[in-house]
């Protein structure tokens, strides 16, 4: 991986690319972080009164896994939903 900020601009771009049309939520900001077993973390802050967007998951991985150049099984996404 690059370095730490351009992962997170990249990451924050993905997020951005795949939840700009969905007016369910409003991403306020996001969060990648490398964890046990190379595992890269991506945690969403979003706006919304749902807790899940689970139909927004496969597609967000793929990017994100392509723009960290890291593979998707090891790319995990969690949701923090706030009203």
């Amino acid at each position: 991986m690059t370095t730490d900020r351009a992962i997170q601009d990249a990451v924050r771009g993905a997020v951005l690319d795949v939840t700009g049309g969905d007016d369910r939520l409003r991403v306020t900001h996001t969060l990648a972080t490398v964890g046990w077993g190379d595992v890269l973390f991506v945690d969403v802050y979003a706006r919304s009164p749902y807790e899940s967007f689970e139909e927004l998951e496969p597609e967000l991985r793929k990017l994100v896994a392509a723009v960290a150049n890291q593979p998707y099984e090891r790319v995990a996404v969690r949701w923090r939903t706030s009203n």
